[in-house]
């Protein structure tokens, strides 16, 4: 079968990847006013003068399909799909007429992180209309019987409507690269609002959801005290000026146990499975050589496989167990106890 590619078309000089549906609606409101005022006068913007009615109705149509797909079988990632077209567009290419274009092949696209709709789901949903959801295998079936064209599939499916829109539940690793830098004291409330969020994103973190009280001020000399220290670091990585992940070298103090230092990392919850712990973990590694560490050290509950695998791949072995250490959800779990000695 020939390959089959789904298209998203953009503007030249934005971000393919960046959402403004994923946005809180104040700052979604705020950011459609801007790109509103920056583009008068080009199609594909004009969404975003009307954004009092599009964003209602584009909200109404990602729970729409969404629900539907989940409940064919669909585990989706996010609340906001990504929009792609089912190969090349005419109508968006003229809508665009001087944007670009992401192509991705459709067989790289896990099953349960893409769906499709014959149609724009949310001008059916203003339309008063109920998109027909599809899996990629009812896609493919219907493919199959317009003798596996693309074209002839798309010529006895569309009828008024101008394409398949394609909806893309996650974000391909490979095409993530996040800003990782040393925090900064100016990160202090940034980082206290991610700390909290995560902690309500896994059972594995120190604190739950809310549960990082320290005050701004606390954090900033945290963070100060790294930067002074020969021994420590804290790292952020970053998408759009918002903390999606922290990783954190806090080495000893005196003279016997300065080469050792134990480490933490967290990642957001919408940024799992993209890499971002092994961004993170490997520039954390590099920067221990070169502050001269011998030893990197950590504890992880024992249920906890996907960061128990993350540590075996970058080379931590399990030195021991602490019986009882973790209680979460009223049940007390064992940590392991690994190490990493970056002289061998």
């Amino acid at each position: 079968m020939q390959t089959i590619n789904i298209i998203h078309y953009f503007y030249p000089g934005t971000d393919p990847w960046k959402n403004i549906m994923e946005l809180p609606e104040k700052e979604a409101f705020r950011m459609a006013a801007e790109l509103a005022a920056a583009h008068p006068d080009t199609a594909s913007f004009g969404r975003f003068a009307d954004f009092e009615n599009y964003y209602p109705d584009r909200k109404k149509a990602d729970e729409y399909v969404r629900e539907a797909f989940i409940r064919l079988g669909g585990k989706p990632k996010l609340l906001h799909p990504y929009s792609f077209t089912l190969d090349e567009c005419e109508y968006l290419q003229k809508w665009f007429s001087e944007g670009e274009k992401l192509v991705l092949d459709l067989s790289d696209i896990p099953d349960d992180q893409i769906s499709f709709t014959i149609g724009d789901s949310c001008a059916q949903i203003t339309n008063g209309m109920k998109p027909e959801v599809l899996t990629k295998e009812m896609l493919m079936n219907r493919i199959a019987e317009c003798g596996n064209s693309v074209e002839a599939f798309l010529k006895k499916s569309l009828g008024k409507f101008a394409y398949v829109e394609v909806q893309l539940w996650y974000r391909p690793a490979e095409t993530f690269v996040p800003e990782i830098r040393e925090a900064e004291t100016d990160d202090a409330e940034e980082m206290i609002s991610y700390l909290n969020i995560v902690g309500g994103e896994s059972d594995n973190l120190i604190h739950g959801a809310e549960g990082f009280k320290a005050p701004v001020e606390a954090v900033k000399r945290r963070i100060q005290a790294s930067h002074d220290a020969d021994n420590s670091v804290i790292l952020i990585a970053l998408e759009g000026g918002k903390i999606i992940a922290r990783a954190e070298l806090a080495g000893y103090p005196g003279a016997r146990l300065h080469h050792n230092a134990t480490f933490s990392i967290s990642v957001r919850k919408d940024h799992w499975n993209m890499k971002i712990g092994t961004m993170l973990m490997t520039e954390i590694i590099e920067r221990a050589k070169k502050m001269n560490l011998r030893n990197i050290e950590l504890e992880v509950v024992a249920g906890n496989k996907a960061a128990i695998a993350l540590y075996h791949k970058m080379g931590f072995s399990d030195v021991g167990v602490y019986k009882n250490y973790w209680f979460a959800n009223e049940v007390y779990s064992d940590a392991i106890v690994m190490q990493k000695c970056l002289d061998e």
